[in-house]
C-alpha cells in the first residue's frame, strides 16, 4: 500500500502498530469479527438520551453517529442519509462488528481507545482502503467514576464534508454521556448498600455485596475469608450463570466448606448478593 506524503506523528504511529499487529488494508475489514454486544449496558442507557438529541442536531445532514463499547465493538449506529448508511453496510459497518486497530487499523473507534484521547481521521490517513472515504471524529467515553474508559463516540461522514466543528460537537456530547454514567453510578451504588444492609437485618451471618467498582462485607465475612477467597467470591459473584439467583458449594482457604446463597440485585447491572452458611 502506497503512503500519503506525508502523516501526522500520530497517525504514522498508528499505522506502525496496524503493520506490526499483521492488519491487512486491502481486506482487513472482511476478516473483521461479529461479536454480541450488550444493547442494555449501562453505556448504552446513559448515551442513548444524548445519542438521541445528536440525531436531532444531524438530521438532514449526511454524517452519522457510532457508538462503540470499551473494546471497540460497535454498539449502535445511527444514520440519517441512506446513502452514506448504505456505504457504512458495504464495508460492514454495523453493530458487533469489531473495529479495535488490531482489527480495523487506524480509525475513529479503535485509534481513540489505543491512545486515549480525541482523535480525527481524515479520509487517507485510515490504514484500511475501505475507509478511505471517510472522515471520522473519535473520542473514548471514560467512566467519572473508575477513570477506566467506557466506550467512544465517533461522528463519521464522507471525506468532502469534514467540518473541524465537529470534533467540539463531538466532545460536549462525550461529557454528557459521562454525567449520566456518574447519575447512573451512584444510584447503583445506593441499590447495592440498600441490599446490603437488608440481608444484614434479615439474618446473621457472612454477606458480601459485589459491583462492577463496589465490594461491601460485613464483620462475620471479614473474620472467616482470606485474601484468595476475596477472589474466588468475586469471580462467581460478576461471571456467574445468567440467572435471578443460584447455589453453589465451595471449598474456603482455610480448608471449611460452605453454601453460597447468591442473589442478583436489579437496577445494578451485575450486582450480586452473597449469603455464606
Amino acid at each position: 500500500m502506497r503512503e500519503p506524503m506525508s502523516l501526522r506523528a500520530e497517525i504514522e504511529l498508528s499505522w506502525r502498530r496496524a503493520r506490526l499487529g499483521g492488519v491487512e488494508p486491502d481486506n482487513a475489514l472482511e476478516r473483521a469479527a461479529f461479536r454480541a454486544v450488550d444493547r442494555s449496558s449501562r453505556l448504552v442507557v446513559a448515551a442513548r438520551p444524548v445519542l438521541d438529541e445528536m440525531a436531532d442536531q444531524l438530521r438532514g445532514t449526511r454524517f452519522c453517529t457510532i457508538l462503540g463499547d470499551s473494546s471497540a465493538n460497535i454498539v449502535d449506529r445511527w444514520c440519517d442519509d441512506t446513502a452514506v448508511e448504505h456505504a457504512l453496510d458495504r464495508i460492514g459497518a454495523l453493530p458487533g462488528r469489531y473495529f479495535a486497530e488490531e482489527s480495523a487499523g487506524t480509525n475513529g473507534l479503535g485509534t481513540p481507545l489505543e491512545v486515549g484521547r480525541g482523535m480525527v481521521v481524515h479520509g487517507g490517513e485510515h490504514y484500511v482502503e475501505a475507509l478511505k472515504a471517510f472522515s471520522c471524529y473519535g473520542h473514548p467515553i471514560y467512566h467519572p467514576v473508575t477513570r477506566r474508559i467506557a466506550g467512544v463516540l465517533d461522528i463519521t461522514g464522507i471525506t468532502r464534508d469534514a467540518n473541524p466543528m465537529l470534533a467540539p460537537f463531538l466532545v460536549r456530547a462525550v461529557r454528557d454521556i459521562e454525567r449520566r454514567l456518574l447519575e447512573g453510578a451512584r444510584l447503583s451504588e445506593r441499590r447495592l448498600l440498600n441490599a446490603f444492609q437488608t440481608a444484614m437485618r434479615e439474618r446473621p451471618g457472612p454477606v458480601l455485596v459485589f459491583g462492577a467498582d463496589v465490594v461491601l462485607m460485613n464483620q462475620a465475612a471479614t473474620d472467616l475469608l482470606d485474601a484468595a477467597d476475596h477472589g474466588v467470591l468475586r469471580a462467581l459473584a460478576l461471571d456467574g450463570p445468567d440467572r435471578e439467583s443460584w447455589t453453589r458449594r465451595l471449598s474456603l482457604g482455610s480448608g471449611a466448606g460452605v453454601r453460597v446463597l447468591a442473589e442478583r440485585i436489579p437496577g445494578t447491572g451485575d450486582g450480586t448478593l452473597l449469603r455464606l452458611e
